[in-house]
């Protein structure tokens, strides 16, 4: 029986397309990737190649903004990519921005 898999991370960076692939052939894992923005303009410049994306995954609306020292991404949809999804298991990718807290509610 597979398992779905949700895994939430913060950008599209090209160094972790092909870990992804890989994860996404694993025989046992239905993966779905929730990523809370496309890319960080004001900290990286990479192109997304989404013509190497081999898995399904979604980008959520999102706000970046910068507080002080600390850079903020909200973004609003998780809730309901997730109802949707019904996975078994969500993994993220740390604890840093606000919907990783929401994943874990």
């Amino acid at each position: 029986m597979k398992r779905r898999l949700v895994l939430i991370t913060e950008i599209i960076a090209p160094y972790r397309i092909p870990v992804l692939n890989a994860l996404a052939q694993i025989e046992d894992i239905d993966l779905e990737v929730v990523f809370l923005s496309e890319t960080d303009p004001s900290l990286r410049q990479w192109l997304v190649y989404k013509d190497e994306i081999r898995f399904r995954y979604q980008v959520l609306p999102s706000f970046r903004c910068r507080i002080g020292k600390f850079n903020v991404l909200l973004n609003r949809g998780l809730a309901r990519a997730l109802t949707k999804t019904k996975p078994d298991v969500v993994l993220c990718g740390g604890y840093n921005y606000i919907a990783a807290w929401q994943a874990i509610m």
